[in-house]
């Protein structure tokens, strides 16, 4: 398992969801690791959220699980943001297949979850990058409790 370091918090946690996913992934859960994934991609998003913009803005976000809506955010600032609305929409089928909410349980391709695991993992890329570009202007939400 790697070690990322940051304040943010988001950041950490998408980090501990994507690790979880790794280590599943062994055992073949892949409904289970569908779920944690599309989870992370969330989390991951909303890292960037945090990273790029001020503690008010990105507050706002908090609360949303629209991969969507917070993607569009992330575009006011970074439009070539390499991930897109349809992305977020293939990963929200995912966790839909992966949860049975259509009463019809589905089990996980593996080569499902390996895109999956593609997909979250350039969200990962992006969202490391921004934390590091973008901590020096200190601008978590929880550093102002600090």
């Amino acid at each position: 398992m790697s070690v990322y370091f940051t304040d943010n918090q988001y950041l950490k946690t998408a980090e501990e969801d994507f690790e979880a996913a790794d280590a599943l992934y062994g055992h073949k859960y892949y409904d289970q690791i569908a779920s944690l994934l599309s989870i992370a991609m969330t989390k991951f998003l909303k890292s960037v959220v945090e990273s790029i913009f001020d503690a008010e803005e990105a507050t706002a976000f908090y609360n949303t699980e629209d991969k969507i809506t917070i993607l569009k955010k992330i575009k006011e600032k970074e439009p070539n943001f390499p991930i897109t609305e349809q992305d977020c929409k293939w990963m929200d089928a995912v966790y839909g297949k992966a949860n049975c909410t259509d009463g019809i349980h589905i089990i996980m391709p593996k080569q499902t979850v390996m895109d999956a695991f593609h997909l979250v993992a350039a969200v990962r890329k992006e969202a490391r990058r921004a934390d590091k570009e973008y901590s020096s202007e200190n601008r978590s939400f929880f550093a102002r409790f600090r």
